[in-house]
């Protein structure tokens, strides 16, 4: 864990970062590969979710 300070400083930046990628209709964009953008739009969305604690690691 790096710490409520670090944490707090580092997931605006990030959230800033990946919500600029996010295209209009909401997925994002391929960056290789053949997945269509649902490997990029998948990771994005675990990414946003670590602020709610939505993870299953988060759940007894």
């Amino acid at each position: 864990m790096m710490g409520d300070k670090t944490r707090a400083d580092f997931l605006p930046k990030l959230e800033k970062s990946i919500l600029r990628l996010q295209q209009p209709a909401g997925a994002f964009a391929q960056h290789s590969g053949y997945d269509g953008g649902v490997y990029s739009t998948s990771f994005a969305l675990i990414c946003l979710a670590v602020r709610y604690q939505y993870l299953p690691i988060y759940q007894e």
